[in-house]
């Protein structure tokens, strides 16, 4: 359901096994890559595979939360949290384990949530991006792996 209108949408939400199985769903067009996970994995243990060279969730929260609280601060929201599986913070009361982002705030804010995501989140790629260029030559294991 959608979590703003409670009507019924048209998306869900599959955990592959197997890397060349989610690869298969995205080529032919019936999915997309779930950046939840990717983000995800790049917070995970040293030695798993990921698409990012750095952990994104780190770029996100940025030093000593500076990033995702000025972000708080601008849109004017007195709450704004990143969650997720395995992350600081997380409540077991919360409704997913996949990253996402939790905020309170009047409809001033809220409104200026989405468009100051996408900016933040954009900015986050670009800085993962240039360093995906900058980094040596991965071996074919680890591409498969980090999907």
């Amino acid at each position: 359901k959608d979590p703003i209108t409670g009507e019924e949408g048209d998306k869900g939400y599959v955990l592959f096994a197997k890397h060349d199985d989610a690869k298969q769903c995205v080529e032919t067009g019936a999915g997309e890559w779930s950046e939840s996970e990717r983000i995800m994995k790049s917070q995970g243990k040293k030695g798993r595979a990921s698409a990012y060279p750095e952990s994104a969730v780190a770029l996100i929260l940025g030093p000593r939360g500076e990033t995702i609280n000025g972000l708080r601060d601008r849109v004017g929201a007195p709450m704004l949290s990143l969650r997720g599986a395995g992350l600081n913070g997380t409540h077991a009361n919360q409704s997913s384990e996949r990253l996402h982002f939790v905020c309170k705030g009047g409809v001033e804010a809220l409104e200026q949530l989405q468009p100051a995501l996408e900016e933040m989140l954009c900015s986050v790629h670009e800085q993962l991006a240039e360093k995906l260029a900058n980094a040596p030559p991965r071996n074919e294991a680890e591409e498969e792996e980090s999907g």
